[in-house]
């Protein structure tokens, strides 16, 4: 370490650990200042940064104190190696004065709010002013302005930083991540890669120097943090703060910036869960958090974090899963409904059904290519066996997202195609019907049948439910007359009248859209026998993979059903087509179709494709 001596203004060079007392200069710099070189140069007195060095050094003198340490020429910065060992120890340096002088060139006395001065916008000041014990402000003449504690409420009001923190009864360590990357949320500085290192005293980390790495060195400085804690809070920042989202992105920020909102983030005192620690590998940040299923292969992950005093919620981010050929998923963090951070309730999370623990693999930089789902299905083909055309333009279709109800064609259409076309409503085209989903996962459509006295035994398939489960992978439960009253979601509706007034009624609406029937395959039973279950147990349930979807033939029933994803082409515009729906994205198409098996064999099969055939009673599920 060197200092200036007081009296000879000359450097002397200490040991670490025997440095003598000294004073520190905090300064904004400005056009000729004094480098190391310069020092030893006859001609330094004709420099203008050499008069504030001059004055720093009185004031010292002043104070009692041999030495004074200023960074301009202190510091040899044609080393690199000096260099990043001054910056790695410049917080400590500060920290170990005796007092700093804050020279505010910009600032003078009865004219000027102190606040006001660019000093406080910048970078490396924000270490300069909390580090030492002592700070005395100095306005543009060298007037005394006032101490760091004598003015440390309105500092702290200034500035957003803690006020304990500032006058020293707290270290910046008892404030979460979030909290201190927000103090230097505003500030800036001549390089990019000084936003970073001028906050490693504040987070008590060391890294290299790497000029000219740009934006990496803000992730590096993450990377350090992350080495040796477990703060949640560090992914709490909201790049959606102005409004915009820059589509995917890893869970480290790529700048202070993005924590400007955090000031109020904390460490939530209580876990919900244990979900271990985090680290960087080489397929990205790894971590296993507590999911609850919000969107289309996207997930509210919760932090275990909160804004002050509001102990009763968790901060949450989205992640997406996107398409990887990695054995685990590779996942990005995205704005979802506008929000990059989501408030949610303790309460409501903990009665989430389909919470889980995920672990996650989030690369900084996106390679793995974004699914470009879309959240909902497409209904392209319904011919169920043992249905006429006539009876199946009568089909009825309710909507989770709208709560109403709806047929495939309006009845001009209908009675057009009676009138008109040689084969009736035979020939009506497959017009496509959209099932968004509002959020997350659960059941999306309804498909009702009204049974008909032509099916004396009620056999026929009459009512069927398509949803997504926790997983994002495609579902149907299917039923037959038998199936379709009763008081939990393996029926259609409670009664005929709770499903008339549905629409009318949403706490009987609701009962057709409920989720519990979309549950894990712990329980899960394969039958060999299906014919003589489905005689018993009236309904069954068809799960998909949630790439490969659905694809599964029933013998029986005499059914094919598929699920699959179809991309949307360009110009694809149908009658109802949902905004949201764009080209290039893939959709959850359904085809439900009748089938008979030509094989001959007789054998019933009780998977086939990529789905699972699974036959249940009521006892099996909700016993």
């Amino acid at each position: 370490m060197r200092l200036i001596n007081v009296r000879t203004m000359q450097l002397e060079e200490f040991h670490s650990g025997q440095a003598p007392k000294y004073a520190i200069l905090s300064h904004r710099w400005e056009l000729e200042e004094v480098s190391f070189q310069d020092m030893t140069d006859p001609q330094i007195f004709g420099k203008k940064g050499y008069g504030k060095i001059q004055s720093a050094a009185w004031l010292a003198k002043n104070k009692g104190l041999s030495y004074l340490w200023v960074d301009t020429c202190c510091i040899d910065k044609n080393s690199s190696s000096e260099l990043t060992e001054a910056i790695n120890s410049m917080y400590r340096w500060y920290q170990e004065a005796e007092i700093c002088f804050a020279f505010l060139t910009d600032v003078e006395i009865h004219k000027h709010e102190i606040s006001t001065s660019v000093w406080f916008t910048r970078g490396w000041t924000l270490q300069e002013l909390i580090a030492p014990r002592n700070v005395a402000f100095h306005d543009k003449n060298w007037v005394f302005l006032g101490t760091k504690e004598q003015l440390a409420t309105y500092l702290a009001q200034a500035t957003g930083i803690s006020l304990d923190v500032l006058v020293g009864k707290s270290n910046p360590s008892s404030c979460s991540v979030a909290q201190r990357m927000s103090w230097a949320a505003k500030r800036k500085t001549e390089r990019i890669e000084d936003r970073a290192y001028s906050l490693l005293g504040i987070f008590d980390v060391s890294m290299p120097m790497l000029y000219g790495e740009g934006e990496r060195s803000f992730t590096r400085l993450q990377e350090e943090i992350i080495k040796h804690s477990d703060d949640h809070s560090i992914f709490a920042w909201d790049r959606g703060h102005k409004g915009f989202f820059g589509g995917y992105s890893g869970l480290l920020a790529t700048s202070p910036s993005q924590f400007v909102m955090c000031q109020s983030v904390v460490r939530s005192s209580r876990e919900l869960v244990s979900t271990g620690g985090f680290s960087i590998t080489n397929v990205g940040l790894s971590i296993q958090l507590l999911t609850v299923p919000w969107g289309m292969e996207t997930y509210l992950s919760i932090l275990n974090c909160n804004i002050k005093d509001r102990h009763h919620e968790r901060l949450g981010i989205f992640l997406e899963r996107l398409y990887s050929s990695h054995h685990e998923p590779q996942f990005a963090r995205v704005q979802y409904a506008g929000a990059t951070v989501q408030p949610v309730l303790l309460e409501q999370v903990m009665k989430d059904s389909q919470r889980r623990i995920r672990h996650v693999h989030v690369r900084q930089t996106i390679i793995d290519p974004p699914l470009r789902r879309w959240h909902g299905f497409r209904l392209h083909e319904l011919k169920l066996p043992d249905y006429n055309a006539q009876e199946l333009v009568q089909a009825e279709f309710r909507f989770r997202s709208t709560l109403r109800h709806r047929l495939r064609y309006e009845p001009e259409e209908i009675q057009y195609a009676q009138a008109y076309l040689p084969n009736g409503v035979q020939g009506l085209p497959p017009r496509p019907i959209f099932f968004p989903m509002p959020s997350g996962r659960g059941t999306a459509v309804v498909i009702y049948l009204e049974p008909s006295k032509k099916d004396k035994h009620g056999e026929r398939v009459c009512w069927m439910k398509f949803g997504f489960d926790e997983d994002f992978c495609p579902m149907c439960i299917m039923g037959r007359r038998r199936s379709l009253w009763g008081g939990n979601s393996a029926h259609l509706a409670v009664t005929p009248q709770s499903f008339d007034d549905a629409e009318h009624t949403p706490g009987e609406h609701a009962l057709l859209f409920r989720n519990d029937w979309i549950i894990k395959n712990a329980g899960d039973v394969h039958i060999k026998d299906m014919a003589a279950l489905w005689q018993s147990r009236d309904f069954c349930i068809l799960r998909g993979h949630r790439d490969r979807g659905l694809d599964v033939k029933i013998p029986f029933l005499r059914m094919h059903v598929s699920v699959r994803l179809e991309p949307v082409p360009e110009g694809y515009a149908p009658y109802n087509k949902p905004d949201s729906l764009l080209a290039g994205m893939q959709v959850w198409t359904i085809n439900v179709n009748s089938w008979q098996d030509m094989t001959g064999n007789g054998r019933v099969k009780t998977a086939m494709g990529a789905g699972e055939l699974l036959v249940r009673s009521l006892d099996d599920i909700f016993g």
